[in-house]
């Protein structure tokens, strides 16, 4: 036991000696299928009724509380005039902001109305907790749990309780199982962070594979005007331009496949993904997936008989083909690392043409600052080692991932062991071991109080604390945050990824600027401010508004319709 863990448990004894230990009723959903309906009628809103119904079937674990976080936090479960049913009439308000794709406007909007500290707030919601049981995350699907989670919404708390709580809620192994980003076994996703972040190493793996990332870069200007030459009024949906390119960058540069079952595969998973193509895609896809991983001729910074001066080629593929842990960690990995590690990076890229779009003094600047980095280049290729000099580039990507979070959600986790967090009246309260959390990025990145008057402003120039843009030194390996800030999240949970992101955000933003000028179309202006602010479904992208504001899904989706994601643009050649 750690000392902080001794000294929560010696103050939480203190004023919870009446408390007795929680009772939970049991479930009564029998089969996997009973589960499995229980889903879709809790995201299927022409059922409502029929989702009460499976209500009473389900574990709750709020009903026989004696010590009820949500008495002591504001929240929707408190307002009984606005939701009279209490946790059911607000649990389905929270999920159709959910299945719109407004989850994180709705929760900063029940921070505004029950906390007295806004956007910084620590709240109460309803929460029905998806997970899958057996060892390693790995066995069926558990009946959905009602319950409740804290959004923590203070910046101080956020940053302590994700570096110190970094057991995982389970809500992502349904689909996961126990990958590196779902595992709720803290052993065995500190062994697993262990091996696969070879992959990832600034020197020993991303300097080394920078040459296949650069080639990928420099294509993006000849695809583009392929693109624009097919066009028939000059516009790009940048938004699946940028998903192509990322979904490449990995495949090819992290993953070490072919072009060919790279071009082959692209659209198809990410369609398959959006609800475009049918489900069942992705499980084929996952499948040749894996078995490339363990076929390619791949080799990382760990691979035995490497030396520092080895080659080093799919260093992830290397990576997963040596992870030995037990569960489905190969399918849940390859599922995650396969979208995740393409598409928060996309929609950053996306968000940030968006914001250039409208500011054309800021694009202007930043072309400068690429024209002047090719100028010092003297003719040759740019390394990993001169993206640190791009350091407007830095502001700019670290002003859209304030302002677009591409991950609005933040993280879920689990308290480890009792502990506090601020009160409406800046008073301690308890939160019990096993309390579920979600600490969200979007609340605290559009804080004013935080941020200042112009949070609502795209300001590459505002200013930034040291950590946030790595003390002006352009681009660094560790991890940008502070308790205002945490595009990635917060150390020691953070996002394996984030320096290969940074990396291939370089590239292609300098050959793209260096060749293009990007101006949004005329229904791409046609957007209300106080409205468009983002479709996160799991990550978020800008809401398409050349097609309809909701889209069917096909058949069998989880959700029968969503809204579209894309960002039409009009991109110019310049003339230099």
């Amino acid at each position: 036991m750690t000392k902080s863990e001794t000294a929560a448990s010696r103050r939480t004894k203190s004023i919870t000696r009446h408390l007795t230990a929680a009772t939970h009723s049991k479930s009564s959903l029998s089969s996997e299928e009973d589960v499995k309906k229980t889903w879709r009628n809790a995201t299927n809103f022409s059922s409502r009724e029929q989702f009460i119904k499976f209500l009473k079937y389900l574990p709750n674990e709020i009903e026989n509380l004696e010590y009820n976080v949500g008495v002591h936090l504001p929240g929707p479960l408190q307002d009984r005039v606005r939701y009279p049913n209490g946790w059911v009439d607000a649990y389905l308000d929270l999920e159709k902001a959910s299945y719109a794709g407004e989850n994180h406007v709705k929760t900063a909007e029940y921070q505004m109305t029950y906390g007295k500290q806004g956007l910084n707030s620590n709240i109460v919601v309803p929460f029905l907790l998806f997970g899958r049981g057996g060892p390693h995350n790995s066995g069926r699907r558990s009946p959905p749990l009602v319950t409740q989670q804290v959004i923590v919404g203070d910046p101080e708390d956020a940053k302590r309780i994700a570096k110190v709580h970094v057991t995982k809620s389970p809500n992502f192994t349904p689909f996961m199982y126990n990958s590196i980003i779902s595992t709720t076994d803290d052993e065995e996703w500190h062994a697993m962070r262990e091996h696969l972040v070879t992959a990832f190493l600034p020197k020993g793996s991303l300097q080394r594979i920078f040459p296949v990332t650069l080639d990928r870069a420099k294509f993006c200007p000849e695809r583009l005007k392929n693109i624009l030459a097919e066009s028939k009024d000059g516009s790009v949906n940048i938004s699946e331009f940028m998903l192509y390119e990322t979904e490449a960058q990995l495949q090819l540069a992290l993953f070490g496949n072919n072009r060919e079952w790279m071009d082959e595969t692209n659209q198809k998973f990410r369609m398959a993904m959006s609800g475009k193509m049918p489900v069942s895609y992705v499980k084929q896809y996952l499948g040749e997936l894996i078995d490339n991983v363990n076929h390619v001729e791949a080799s990382g910074p760990a691979t035995a008989g490497v030396t520092s001066e080895g080659e080093v080629r799919g260093p992830l593929s290397d990576a997963l083909r040596s992870l030995e842990f037990e569960g489905k960690a190969d399918w849940g990995n390859a599922l995650i690392f396969a979208f995740a590690g393409h598409d928060t990076t996309a929609h950053t890229l996306t968000w940030l043409v968006f914001e250039l779009a409208q500011n054309m003094e800021i694009q202007k600047r930043l072309q400068n600052e690429v024209d002047a980095f090719f100028q010092s280049l003297n003719g040759r290729d740019m390394t990993y080692e001169d993206l640190s000099s791009l350091q407007f580039m830095t502001k700019c990507v670290m002003e859209t991932l304030r302002k677009w979070p591409a991950v609005a959600n933040g993280t879920y986790r689990q308290i480890r062991f009792d502990d506090y967090v601020k009160g409406p009246d800046g008073k301690d309260v308890l939160l019990p071991k096993g309390t579920h959390v979600q600490i969200t990025n979007w609340n605290r990145h559009r804080s004013a109080e935080l941020w200042g008057p112009d949070v609502n402003e795209f300001n590459p120039d505002r200013e930034w604390r040291g950590d946030e843009i790595w003390n002006g030194d352009g681009f660094r390996a560790y991890n940008p945050s502070t308790e205002r800030f945490s595009p990635f999240t917060f150390a020691p949970r953070d996002c394996i990824g984030k320096n290969f992101a940074q990396m291939e955000m370089r590239a292609i933003l300098c050959y793209l600027l260096k060749d293009f000028t990007f101006e949004l179309t005329d229904k791409a202006k046609a957007f209300d401010s106080s409205k468009f602010l983002g479709v996160n479904y799991g990550t978020m992208g800008p809401q398409d508004l050349t097609e309809d504001e909701w889209v069917k899904n096909v058949p069998g989706s989880v959700r029968p319709k969503r809204r579209p994601v894309g960002l039409s643009v009009l991109p110019v050649p310049r003339n230099k």
